[in-house]
């Protein structure tokens, strides 16, 4: 399965250093050891001012553990290997039984760190768990126990659940779109193929910009995700694939809005529609009209909501690191070549 992710907007304190091992025993050595500048795990107290407050001095935050996520495991990404020997080489293959076995054997190691985390904090609950890109898992805890928490063996850093908001304020001339299109042979061939996912706030899948008209779905699309399971009209030939992130505790929303990838904001459509948009759409807007586009005309689109709309500001939308990682594991993991993010205001 293709797994060339040409964009990953994932920062780069929550993503692992490369494993050597071999071996999936819980007795695994720890793979940053000969690192030489090994990242300890840390606690600063101005860092979690910003965390997600539950009140009664609970706080939400994110746990990266030591060993490397699933994308740096030499034996299901063969690039870990031969980039060191300057080789270049085929895809992540995360349906593979390595793949399956390894990420068994981090989930063991996270319950043997929550297990050890609840000694010190019996409050704590781990409610979301990363595997793909990064290690580790996100949790509701006591902020007075934060400092032991970062101690704990297993334990790389911990860091403040923000929020972040919808922010997108460029287009197609920017970029000079038609120009590229040129060069690639016009716009029918503008992106074709290529599955761009975007996490947002989900998508209107009625508006012509993502008619599936002319596409034809690729053979791997997901089967378990809100297309596969719940409803197949959401999807066509050109949206493939979609998702939406779990609420988890400490996040609010507001009553209208939808538990599914369909939008209820229109952040996620405009930032599909500008990603990849299908070419020569009419739109208008009072007395206005215009025929808009995609950059990527022809291509896919893999939809993922990790943003939703808040009593704090109902007209926008947020979402929590936790809940927008693990969307961009999902994409990553559902075959994703470029994964779009256009959101953030959070604070470190």
């Amino acid at each position: 399965m293709k797994r060339n992710i040409l964009s990953l907007a994932v920062g780069a304190a929550l993503v692992a250093g490369v494993s050597s091992a071999s071996s999936l025993t819980l007795q695994k050595t720890n793979p940053h050891a000969n690192q030489q500048v090994a990242v300890d795990a840390t606690f600063e107290k101005d860092r979690f001012r910003h965390a997600i407050n539950l009140g009664e001095g609970k706080v939400r935050v994110i746990f990266q553990l030591e060993d490397a996520p699933t994308a740096l495991f030499p034996a299901v990404n063969p690039a870990v290997n031969a980039q060191a020997k300057g080789k270049v080489v085929g895809d992540i293959d995360f349906s593979s039984q390595a793949a399956k076995e390894y990420k068994a054997f981090l989930n063991q190691k996270q319950n043997l760190v929550i297990s050890s985390a609840k000694q010190i904090d019996s409050t704590l609950k781990a409610d979301i768990r990363f595997d793909t890109l990064t290690n580790g898992f996100a949790a509701v805890v006591d902020k007075s126990k934060l400092q032991q928490l970062s101690k704990l063996a297993g334990v790389k850093a911990v860091y403040p659940d923000t929020l972040m908001h919808a922010t997108m304020d460029r287009s197609l001339d920017v970029v000079n779109a038609p120009e590229v299109w040129e060069m690639l042979g016009g716009y029918p061939e503008a992106g074709k193929g290529v599955k761009v996912a975007i996490i947002d706030s989900g998508l209107r899948p009625e508006n012509p910009l993502f008619s599936g008209e002319g596409f034809e779905a690729p053979d791997d699309v997901p089967t378990d995700d809100y297309c596969a399971t719940v409803d197949a009209s959401f999807c066509n030939g050109k949206v493939i694939a979609a998702r939406a992130a779990e609420i988890p505790e400490g996040f609010s929303v507001v009553e209208e809005e939808f538990m599914s990838p369909m939008a209820f904001n229109g952040h996620g459509t405009h930032v599909a529609g500008t990603a990849a948009g299908n070419w020569g759409v009419e739109a208008t807007r009072g007395d206005l009209t215009a025929t808009i586009s995609g950059v990527s005309p022809a291509a896919y689109l893999m939809i993922y909501k990790g943003l939703y709309a808040t009593p704090a500001n109902p007209a926008s939308s947020s979402g929590s690191n936790s809940m927008l990682v693990s969307m961009l594991e999902a994409s990553v993991a559902d075959g994703a070549d470029i994964v779009n993010n256009s959101w953030g205001g959070g604070q470190l």
